[in-house]
């Protein structure tokens, strides 16, 4: 029989961002530019946010566009 891997995902709404943030103790850096997207570097704003992993305490941030996000899915598939 074959296994696949899963991981959970889940959806925050836009409006509901900068609590996520404050309430993983981020929201000042975010606002200051700190994070890029761990594909591209491309400082990471509000407004090209395509998503946030978090592993093992790491927190890694995504850009939006197509490419970084799926070679983050392949990065995941490789256990990152």
């Amino acid at each position: 029989m074959t296994t696949i891997d899963t991981e959970k995902t889940y959806a925050v709404h836009e409006d509901d961002l900068d609590i996520l943030l404050k309430n993983m103790g981020i929201l000042d850096d975010f606002e200051k530019g700190v994070y890029k997207c761990l594909i591209c570097e491309k400082q990471i704003t509000r407004y090209n946010l395509g998503g946030i992993h978090v592993k093992d305490d790491k927190i890694v941030f995504l850009c939006d566009s197509l490419s970084c996000v799926s070679e983050f899915g392949g990065l995941i598939r490789c256990k990152i």
